[in-house]
């Protein structure tokens, strides 16, 4: 996560390093266990734990969501 500081406002933004990963690695730098990751995003944890066995491969407009709300939880968190 890189650091980009406003040079008018002088707020702190977070960049998130989360782009082309594949859903185990967006769960993981998340720290959440696949059953976490499942409850946290409402997804059935099967289609995680295929996903993640490379079973199946999440729709690319799931994985564009999921990247997005990802990226903002980061966020969220490295803000409080």
């Amino acid at each position: 996560m890189k650091k980009k500081i406003d040079k008018y406002t002088h707020w702190v933004y977070y960049r998130c390093e989360v782009i082309d990963m594949d859903i185990r690695g967006m769960r993981m730098q998340l720290g959440d266990t696949q059953s976490e990751f499942a409850e946290r995003y409402q997804i059935p944890f099967r289609t995680v734990q295929n996903w993640e066995a490379g079973v199946r491969k999440p729709p690319e407009y799931m994985a564009n969501l999921l990247e997005q709300r990802i990226r903002k939880d980061l966020i969220n968190r490295k803000t409080w």
